[in-house]
């Protein structure tokens, strides 16, 4: 690595990168190699929307790696069984879509729109910020556009001790299975 990116990288806590040219390959993954001159192997089985694997998809990216590491402790639903969490567990259906994604694709019926800038302030139950309905022990089932998202947001209320998933190729998968939407208003929470 050049200097400017070794810096970068012990300030992150990045260290044990083999430069590989246009990327780094962290050291522990060094030994998952595919065949020469290609990427590490992801550390966990990918799950992308609509059913592409990780042979249709390999991830090329570290933000890949990433998703891949929040999905390792994921049990993500489909939209049937998010819904059902839902109405028959009472699980909270939350909403990070932008206004511009839920004005063409439509409003989710019983969600909770949090914008995701805020969403760990208002979902953690210890939060002075939080929103009445984030108590402890209730289900959080986080959705967004496609499924990408919203898989590092429930990743991230897990490390606050909430039991958080999302959906498998989020909104646009709700709409491909015919579950309802609604125009508005959203039950939007600032």
């Amino acid at each position: 690595m050049d200097g400017n990116r070794t810096r970068q990288a012990e300030i992150l806590g990045l260290t044990g990168f083999e430069d590989r040219g246009d990327h780094q390959v962290p050291r522990h993954l060094q030994a998952q190699r595919y065949p020469a001159g290609t990427a590490a192997a992801p550390p966990t089985p990918l799950t992308y929307a609509r059913g592409m694997t990780e042979a249709a998809a390999e991830p090329t990216s570290r933000v890949d790696l990433v998703l891949a590491r929040a999905r390792a402790d994921l049990h993500r639903l489909t939209p049937a069984e998010a819904l059902a969490a839902a109405r028959d567990e009472g699980a909270l259906l939350v909403d990070t879509r932008t206004a511009a994604q839920r004005g063409r694709q439509g409003e989710l019926p019983g969600a909770l729109v949090i914008d995701r800038t805020v969403l760990e302030w208002r979902l953690d139950p210890s939060s002075p910020w939080r929103i009445p309905e984030a108590i402890a022990g209730r289900r959080v089932v986080v959705l967004c556009r496609q499924g990408f998202s919203s898989s590092l947001a429930a990743a991230s209320l897990r490390t606050l001790g909430i039991d958080a998933t999302d959906v498998i190729g989020g909104v646009e998968a709700w709409l491909a299975d015919g579950l309802a939407t609604h125009d508005g208003p959203a039950d939007l929470r600032e």
